[in-house]
């Protein structure tokens, strides 16, 4: 398995059954349901991500992932900008989601169509 499938797999196995035990690490509040509710989901998309990328193990597969982690920490950095409650925890996300979108790049790169 690949390096960046396997962060993949413990950040969205830890966002979807421990995601208060993660948002306590990363400085959100443990008692933000939304915050909660999205570590929840993100980590399900995680998983999933990380599922196809294994069973189909293409370029093409690796670039479409990269540009979801992409678009993801773009679509949340409003989020960063202006709530400030929930800034430092969104904005680790999104270093998260921009280092596993430029691992996924580089291994589209190594990858056969």
């Amino acid at each position: 398995m690949r390096p960046s499938v396997l962060a993949r797999v413990v950040y969205g196995s830890g966002l979807l059954v421990a995601p208060k035990t993660v948002l306590r690490l990363i400085g959100g509040s443990v008692e933000d349901r939304v915050l909660i509710l999205a570590a929840r989901a993100l980590g399900v998309r995680h998983l999933l991500q990380a599922a196809w990328t294994v069973l189909t193990p293409t370029r093409r597969v690796a670039r479409l992932g990269a540009v979801a982690d992409v678009l993801h920490a773009m679509s949340v950095l409003p989020v960063v900008a202006f709530d400030a409650s929930r800034r430092r925890s969104v904005a680790i996300d999104v270093v998260v989601e921009a280092a596993l979108g430029g691992a996924g790049a580089l291994e589209a790169a190594q990858l056969s169509a």
